[in-house]
């Protein structure tokens, strides 16, 4: 549980740096787009956008016709490279990472931006998914180790571990 418990705060942090760069690229983007984008697309005559063969860049922003962006596409600053869906204020909903390392991992939020769903598979082929509750609190993980053993946890409002299948004895935790 502790190597769960440590790949979700380092998950966490990918998470807050990958969102800090998505949103400099929206900022780019708001006041006038991004020199980068070097005429590859363009808009035609009839409004539509006329799309390049090959487009290569750190950052794609999906916009809606108003310009509000929907998506982003983009590389992190350590390694990694992330997919964040946002709803319609511009609030993240869905996000799908890989790290630095090359692990892939999946966060769910509510409509106020908390963490609710998240899911890893780590390089050592052990995965996990926890629910949070609406603080951002740890209710439940259930986790499956490399041997495909799996146990599932719950936790209280307070974050203490009430039940744990298939139960652990306490000399083995």
């Amino acid at each position: 549980m502790l190597a769960w418990h440590l790949l979700q705060v380092s998950l966490d942090a990918y998470y807050r740096s990958l969102l800090r760069c998505l949103t400099f690229g929206w900022i780019c983007l708001a006041v006038g787009g991004c020199a980068s984008n070097g005429g590859l697309a363009r808009q035609s005559e009839t409004g539509l956008f006329i799309r390049a063969p090959d487009v290569a860049a750190q950052s794609f922003v999906l916009v809606d016709s108003k310009g509000r962006p929907l998506a982003e596409l983009g590389s992190a600053p350590q390694g990694g490279a992330g997919l964040v869906l946002l709803d319609l204020s511009g609030k993240a909903r869905a996000a799908l990472i890989t790290t630095p390392a090359g692990e892939p991992g999946l966060k769910l939020y509510d409509s106020a931006g908390i963490v609710r769903t998240a899911a890893v598979v780590s390089n050592d082929n052990s995965a996990g998914v926890a629910l949070y509750d609406t603080a951002g609190r740890s209710r439940a993980a259930l986790t499956e180790n490399p041997a495909g053993d799996a146990v599932l946890v719950l936790y209280d409002s307070t974050g203490r571990r009430t039940a744990t299948l298939p139960e652990v004895s306490r000399a083995s935790r």
